[in-house]
């Protein structure tokens, strides 16, 4: 029983939740950089929210599967057909041995992810399956999914019932995203012209960003003093000012420590908005502060549990 991949798309790869208790030795996180759709892509195929799918970036892939299952696919709208026929995110579906999945044309949002009933056997690198495209781990052969390459499943019942996301739960994917952040511990060396643009003005998101970090354009954003500073922690989330004066968030696959001034930081709450944040959209951010971050991620927690089981 297996799967395999006709057409890899772009930056396919494996992920779950991503590796946690290994940022001492330099190792990142790495996971799905949108967790939020991972979870309710697993919901969909009953399976436990924190199980491996692939994740897809802005091009889709081609997959014939070879033996039978449920798939569902969430995150990132595609034009996307099972067997030449349309289908769309948000739900399940029954396949069988010799069905073929395939992305199409990018509609929304800019990454999918793919979920199946059957559990993948992949290897797991240090207590899980996500591949570090950045650091060169991987679940499979090597960190992206390539052509021809067949990736085995175990036993999974042939049908399940079919399972619709709940309405309540569907983000609509935005070309301009407003994201919550936090001031960062470095944010007083912002000069008073650029706290405000930074809080008053929107960013493009670079096309050279990838699972390390989203670089941003804007208007350029200064420091008082420019001063060599210490390496310091920087997370999933981070917004950092290098001196070309254009904020880089940290992502998944980003540095464990950074030199850069962290400027602001992206609530957890938000961070799944980061993974649809396609190039040439637009982020703009709002400031909050710690204790209202701290409510706005239990609220979500919250939310979820009385909609869905498993979180």
């Amino acid at each position: 029983m297996s799967i395999k991949v006709l057409k890899p798309g772009l930056q396919t790869s494996i992920q779950d939740l991503g590796r946690s208790g290994f940022r001492h030795l330099g190792v990142s996180q790495a996971g799905a950089i949108d967790s939020y759709h991972l979870k309710l892509a697993n919901w969909l195929v009953s399976k436990p929210l924190d199980s491996a799918c692939i994740e897809s970036y802005l091009i889709g892939p081609v997959i014939e599967f070879q033996s039978n299952m449920t798939i569902a696919i969430t995150g990132a709208e595609f034009e996307m057909y099972l067997n030449n026929t349309p289908i769309s995110n948000n739900r399940s579906y029954n396949v069988h041995s010799s069905d073929r999945l395939e992305f199409g044309k990018l509609i929304s949002g800019a990454r999918a992810y793919i979920a199946f009933s059957a559990a993948l056997n992949c290897q797991t690198v240090m207590t899980c399956y996500s591949s570090d495209t950045t650091s060169g781990i991987a679940a499979t052969q090597t960190p992206t999914l390539s052509v021809g390459e067949i990736i085995s499943t175990l036993d999974s019942i042939d049908e399940l019932p079919i399972r619709t996301l709940p309405k309540e739960l569907v983000i609509p994917n935005q070309k301009n995203i407003i994201v919550r952040v936090i001031k960062g511990l470095e944010y007083s060396r912002l000069t008073k012209k650029s706290k405000q643009i930074l809080f008053e003005s929107t960013f493009k998101v670079d096309a050279n960003s990838n699972r390390m970090g989203l670089r941003l354009n804007g208007e350029h954003l200064e420091l008082k003093e420019q001063h060599e500073m210490v390496s310091s922690p920087i997370v999933h989330g981070t917004i950092q000012l290098p001196k070309s004066g254009q904020p880089i968030i940290a992502l998944n696959e980003g540095q464990t420590i950074g030199g850069y001034p962290r400027v602001a930081q992206v609530i957890s709450a938000d961070l799944h908005l980061l993974g649809q944040a396609a190039p040439n959209s637009k982020i703009s951010f709002y400031p909050i502060t710690i204790d209202k971050a701290a409510t706005l991620q239990k609220h979500k927690t919250d939310f979820l549990k009385e909609h869905i089981t498993y979180f």
